[in-house]
């Protein structure tokens, strides 16, 4: 009789430990990419993280360089078991380091992080030619500038020709005026000398 029991004990305590660990232990990181400790000579624009169980979702990720300076992701995917995490913009060449909190299947809070360098080679935009456009502008500017000196000269002339002109009337009528008064009054005189003959 007491041997029936003795079994069951033992079939218990052996079902206990036949069952898998998996069960009962917490999700861990299994994989990462870039790899933890890896140097990617490549634009890295997405980060990949592969647990070994499954995760929650609200994975929490932070991404900080080498001098402490934070990178928001612009978006994070969890498809349990994994986390894609996707950049704005390619990383520059540097050292990372990726933080990561998780909730594993069983609810357990787990956390970790691995870090990576990136020595992809900048990409340069090519410069644009510049062609430099005469400056027409400037020439129209510099001959309207002449053409108004011209203009103005000219001007100048013709007022000094009219002024000239003006004066050379003026001084001819008073010469008319000072040789008619002459006459007149030597017309005069006569005329008073020959009435004192008459007499």
């Amino acid at each position: 009789m007491l041997a029936r029991p003795k079994m069951m004990i033992l079939a218990i305590i052996v079902l206990l430990v036949g069952l898998p660990q998996t069960v009962f232990a917490h999700s861990h990181i299994e994989s990462t990419v870039p790899t933890d400790g890896d140097t990617v000579e490549e634009v890295v624009e997405t980060i990949e993280l592969s647990f070994d169980g499954g995760i929650e979702q609200g994975a929490t990720i932070q991404i900080t360089t080498e001098s402490g300076e934070e990178i928001e992701p612009a978006d994070v995917q969890v498809n349990s078991p994994n986390i894609e995490v996707e950049l704005a913009e390619p990383l520059a060449s540097g050292v990372y380091t990726v933080a990561y909190q998780i909730i594993s299947a069983d609810t357990h809070p787990v956390e970790g992080d691995f870090t990576f360098t990136v020595e992809a080679e900048e990409v340069t935009e090519p410069e644009e030619d510049v062609t430099e456009e005469p400056e027409v502008v400037e020439e129209d500017d510099a001959n309207n500038d002449e053409t108004t000196e011209e203009e103005s000269v000219g001007s100048e002339e013709t007022e000094t020709s009219t002024s000239d002109e003006q004066q050379t009337t003026e001084e001819g009528s008073a010469l008319i005026w000072i040789i008619g008064g002459i006459l007149i009054v030597v017309l005069i005189v006569a005329g008073v000398v020959m009435a004192r003959r008459k007499k």
